[in-house]
């Protein structure tokens, strides 16, 4: 498993939220990735993750299983062989 968290202070917009943590998770691809455990901090938000439940952050969160893959599906070709005369 693997125990992430993500929040946004709450005098942002959801739009420049969503952004901060974008920039959070492009810095952990880019410096962090592989890394057990971690945190990344900006001034209006922070992602942290590691493999054990941090100050019981996750007490109160039901686990569900991941979906399932879907299926691979054959898909048909819209390319045809024609020859010209």
């Amino acid at each position: 498993n693997v125990y992430m968290l993500m929040q946004c202070t709450p005098d942002i917009i959801s739009q420049d939220c969503k952004r901060c943590l974008g920039d959070c998770v492009t810095l952990y691809k880019s410096q962090f990735w592989g890394r057990q455990g971690g945190e990344v901090n900006r001034p209006s938000c922070f992602f942290r993750w590691d493999l054990y439940d941090f100050h019981g952050a996750f007490g109160n969160v039901t686990r569900v299983p991941a979906p399932p893959r879907p299926q691979a599906q054959e898909k048909e070709s819209s390319i045809t062989n024609k020859k010209g005369r």
